[in-house]
């Protein structure tokens, strides 16, 4: 189904609140729903409100679940503004934007430019305040990656990777929030190959696979020294982080459990 723009790996639950086809895919914006995976899946297919968008990210655990609504060669109903004598109006806020508000917005929104018909949505459960869980992380750039594959689109932040703020600075200014890193975002996207940048070897071992990302957490089991382990990403104080700059105290998620981090080096 890559051809059609459906991703595998979703829960493909097809909305009919889109439009077929686009003028040209300019960015992929990034959305927070406010609210829990399954009562914003509902929202999201409902006819009304008139909302919609092509996919939602399950952040209530890490079980990477998510839901695609619709191709990414389609619009969705996300990103909208309206225009007034080529001034730009918030539809959340129902004011105009302009001054520095106007400068904060994506570079290429042009005068009478519906971004809908240009970009791609993506909403994640859970409040702005809430860091990514690693599995709701990587499933986001599994998808991205995709996206690429289909289109060719190279992630920029701030130009072809943006928030709805960057769409709509007065309405939703905050929007997807504090705790969405789109500098590593983009260039976990643009990677082809993550194999190197996440494969490590246990150099302090045996090392202990704990059930959660804590000493005093159930063992599950240990992995050797010497041996070679593929990480999805790494914990510190609740928050993925990015992969450079090691603190100490941070953890390694190893897929079904958490290794202590300064217990393993990078592969070279």
């Amino acid at each position: 189904m890559a051809a059609s723009g459906w991703c595998s790996g979703a829960d493909w639950a097809e909305t009919q609140k889109r439009y077929i086809g686009n003028i040209g895919l300019k960015a992929v914006v990034l959305h927070v729903a406010v609210g829990g995976y399954a009562g914003s899946k509902r929202w999201l297919q409902t006819t009304s409100p008139s909302s919609s968008c092509h996919a939602l990210f399950n952040n209530e655990d890490n079980s990477g679940e998510w839901t695609q609504f619709a191709s990414i060669h389609d619009r969705t109903w996300a990103n909208g503004l309206r225009w007034t004598l080529g001034v730009p109006w918030s539809p959340a806020a129902r004011r105009p934007i302009t001054g520095a508000k106007r400068a904060l917005m994506a570079p290429w929104i042009t005068p009478g430019l519906d971004p809908n018909r240009v970009t791609i949505s993506i909403e994640r459960s859970g409040m702005p305040t809430e860091p990514w869980k690693s599995a709701a992380f990587e499933a986001l750039i599994n998808f991205l990656q995709f996206i690429h594959l289909i289109t060719g689109l190279t992630y920029v932040p701030g130009v072809t990777l943006i928030g709805h703020r960057d769409i709509d600075p007065v309405g939703k200014p905050f929007c997807p929030g504090p705790l969405y890193d789109f500098d590593l975002i983009a260039r976990r996207a643009n990677s082809a190959d993550q194999t190197d940048q996440f494969t490590y070897v246990v150099e302090r071992g045996p090392a202990r696979v704990r059930e959660l990302a804590s000493t005093s957490s159930l063992v599950k089991r240990t992995i050797a020294t010497g041996q070679t382990i593929h990480i999805n990403g790494i914990n510190y104080q609740g928050e993925l982080l990015d992969m450079y700059g090691v603190k100490s105290s941070e953890w390694a998620d190893v897929g079904d459990g958490w290794v202590w981090l300064p217990l393993l080096r990078r592969s070279t």
